[in-house]
């Protein structure tokens, strides 16, 4: 493993490594040679040259003190998983084996294009250590190398700092964000919808599991009710069913042209990712399968659907690297792809973006190809900005023009949506911030309806 400095090329590097050897003068040591000069005007040259002579000498002793010193170890300490926009602390410990403690300032050599880390002063005691500590946020997923711990001792007068370096060169991965926390659980999703009036029905010619028993609601199938739990609670209480819980759901990433369009100072491929993880994690958690497949004019990863724990960190490595890719989609040969490998019935849930019903063509003929066999849902990511600008009110010409445009987007998005739920698929057109909740109440109806 390398740092930035050492991947440079061989002069340069020697050239960067004499550089920063070299003792840094301190504001004490410029104030005191500044002196010379006020010195030379009142007493002559000689006067300063002794002046010179003396800071000279002090400097040989702050090296020397310096040099004296035991040797300095550092070790970062960092999370094993980063995710992209979370803060991590990044902790670093330097032990000084000297017999006096050392004043120092330390600069950790962060991933490119992260924000630089802070400039961090202290004092290592003797025999002894010192942690550093700072927090830092990065900005894509991927992979991304830290380099080297560069230390600036300072010297015992205070006179120069003395450069530093030591090897801490690091490779870590950035998953997309899923803070396990505060993630939406599904039974969550369904105590809520049934507040707000939804019930479950039942799904004939399928196979059911209990899941909880309620109190009974007008309409609830009679043959449902708790008898015994109706006694003891002396108001009817009905059996809740819930469809089998083995089903299988297949999350399918446009990662084209479109996809890279940037709202909310992020791409849309990114907000999709992240409410597709949300899902997926919240499928898992009741026992369904969930696989994952990208695919531009290309099919760039597959991922098998699979139940089970282990299966969400399969997702996380398997998304971690996706990026908007210049081509367009080629939604055709990604179906048939798919079609050929994934012989279980299946809800395929494909995140894209429309942009009207004529250039959407290609992806309604790829529709057709799932079904009868699978549920496909489309969902178009459109940008938020263009929500708010419809929804305020205009205050200059260009911007009644501009709404005049928008609207006619969103009427074309609104027939885009309308052609392809005639060829049997869901179709949702969501902005980012309700992208998350728009799929996962979806995908609660889908199962509620038994439709799988």
């Amino acid at each position: 493993m390398r740092s930035a400095l050492e991947r440079t090329n061989p002069r340069m590097r020697n050239f960067l490594h004499r550089l920063f050897i070299l003792p840094v003068p301190t504001a004490r040591m410029v104030g005191l040679a500044a002196l010379g000069i006020p010195i030379a005007l009142a007493w002559g040259l000689d006067a300063a040259l002794m002046l010179d002579g003396l800071l000279l000498g002090l400097a040989a002793a702050d090296w020397m003190g310096v040099r004296k010193s035991g040797p300095l170890k550092g070790t970062r300490y960092c999370p094993t998983r980063f995710f992209e926009g979370a803060p991590a602390k990044i902790k670093i410990r330097v032990t000084n084996g000297g017999e006096k403690p050392l004043r120092l300032r330390i600069r950790d050599e962060t991933p490119r294009p992260w924000k630089p880390a802070p400039l961090i002063e202290g004092e290592v005691p003797e025999k002894g250590e010192a942690w550093f500590l700072y927090t830092i946020t990065p900005p894509t997923r991927g992979e991304a190398f830290f380099g080297d711990l560069w230390l600036r001792i300072i010297g015992p007068l205070g006179l120069f700092f003395f450069p530093s370096r030591i090897p801490a060169s690091r490779r870590v991965r950035i998953y997309p964000p899923v803070p396990i926390r505060s993630q939406v659980d599904l039974s969550t999703h369904r105590r809520l919808a049934r507040r707000m009036g939804m019930r479950p029905t039942r799904l004939l010619g399928g196979s059911r599991e209990f899941d909880s028993l309620r109190e009974y609601v007008e309409g609830d199938d009679p043959r449902a009710i708790h008898w015994k739990a109706t006694a003891r609670m002396d108001r009817p209480i009905v059996r809740e069913y819930r469809a089998d819980s083995s089903q299988s759901l297949l999350v399918a990433l446009d990662i084209g042209r479109l996809m890279g369009m940037r709202t909310l100072d992020r791409t849309k491929l990114d907000h999709a990712l992240e409410a597709a993880l949300r899902l997926c994690q919240a499928a898992l958690s009741v026992g369904d399968q969930v696989g994952l497949l990208a695919f531009s004019h290309h099919v760039v990863s597959f991922l098998p659907p699979s139940t089970g724990p282990a299966q969400l960190q399969r997702l996380l490595e398997a998304s971690r690297r996706l990026a908007p890719e210049t081509m367009e989609p080629y939604y055709e040969g990604a179906m048939i792809w798919l079609r050929r490998r994934l012989r279980r019935r299946s809800l395929i849930l494909l995140f894209t973006d429309l942009v009207d019903e004529a250039a959407s063509d290609s992806l309604l003929h790829a529709i057709s190809l799932l079904r009868p066999r699978h549920l496909p849902i489309c969902v178009a990511v459109r940008a938020e900005e263009e929500d708010r600008m419809l929804h305020s009110p205009p205050t200059s010409p260009d911007d009644v023009f501009t709404k005049a445009v928008l609207h006619q987007i969103q009427k074309e998005r609104r027939r885009a949506m309308r052609a392809l739920e005639k060829k049997g698929s869901l179709a949702l057109d969501l902005p980012p911030s309700r992208l998350a909740s728009g799929t996962l109440q979806c995908y609660l109806e889908v199962k509620r309806r038994g439709l799988l």
